[in-house]
Order: structure tokens, then C-alpha cells, then sequence
């Protein structure tokens, strides 16, 4: 069975993850080995936005019904509360 690229990973393709994870370190600092990764919330809020998604149990449901491609993606599995939690608490930059 062939892999192909889905078009959301192609567009995060056009963020380099090494610039990206230097760059959370630098304004993050070191976080715990299984705290929700800054790339998977990235991934999550490109899915909503490109995906026109409207709430975050809309962007949770569509992340949890291909489980392969956010494997692929490089994303951990989301949870609602998580993701609402990380982006009420953590800072933007």
C-alpha cells in the first residue's frame, strides 16, 4: 500500500519542526516529557483554521477520526480539555 501526502502536511511542511522546536525551547524552556507538545497544538489549531472547524470538540472529533494521519503528522492525540487548557494558559510567542 502507497503513502501519500495529505495536503495538511503538506502545507506544514513549510514549517521547518527542528526551527520550530528550537524556537519553542527558546521562548517555552524545557517542559516535561509528556506535557502537549507545541506541534500538537499547532497541528490542531491548522486543522481547525484550514478546516473551517468551529469549536474545539469539532477540531478534537475531526483529529480523533484519522488517528493515522495525525500519527503521521508528527501530533500527539488530543483531548478537548487538554487543548482548551493550552491555549488559555500558555503564552503565544
Amino acid at each position: 500500500m502507497s503513502f501519500h501526502n495529505t495536503v495538511l502536511s503538506q502545507i506544514l511542511k513549510m514549517f521547518p519542526r527542528l526551527e520550530f522546536e528550537k524556537l519553542t525551547n527558546t521562548h517555552d524552556g524545557k517542559r516535561r516529557s509528556d506535557a502537549f507538545s507545541r506541534w500538537s497544538q499547532f497541528t490542531a489549531l491548522a486543522v481547525g483554521q484550514i478546516g473551517g472547524r468551529h469549536s474545539l470538540r469539532d477540531i478534537e472529533a475531526t483529529l480523533a477520526s484519522q488517528p493515522k494521519q495525525q500519527y503521521h503528522l508528527g501530533s500527539q492525540t488530543i483531548k478537548r480539555t487538554t487543548f482548551s487548557r493550552s491555549n488559555e494558559k500558555l503564552d503565544y510567542l
